[in-house]
């Protein structure tokens, strides 16, 4: 029960973040560029698929048009690596703690 919750949850935050990158990175864009909405959003979906330029185009819609500050622009088009960080520490400190006490 209290997994499918977490599931669910975890579900729409991903949608919502996802959702979230792209905007920035379509702002981003047409802001960069100067480019038409029109041309902005396939050129947002493309970009979306190519790392680095996804990346950095939605920084740059983040902090440029929204007015972000670029620790808060970094974390949001990378905070999934933070949170892998985070958990491998968690788990590997488990692990010795394990062996220690064992």
């Amino acid at each position: 029960m209290l997994s499918s919750l977490f599931f669910r949850v975890g579900s729409w935050i991903y949608v919502g973040m996802g959702l979230l990158q792209f905007l920035a990175t379509l702002h981003g864009i047409q802001h960069w560029w100067g480019l038409h909405w029109l041309i902005s959003i396939p050129a947002a979906f493309i970009a979306a698929y190519i790392p680095l330029l996804g990346s950095i185009a939605g920084m740059v819609g983040a902090t440029g048009v929204w007015g972000w500050s670029w620790p808060a622009a970094i974390l949001l088009f990378f905070w999934p690596y933070a949170l892998y960080l985070v958990l491998l520490v968690l788990l590997v400190g488990s692990d010795l703690l394990n062996k220690s006490t064992a």
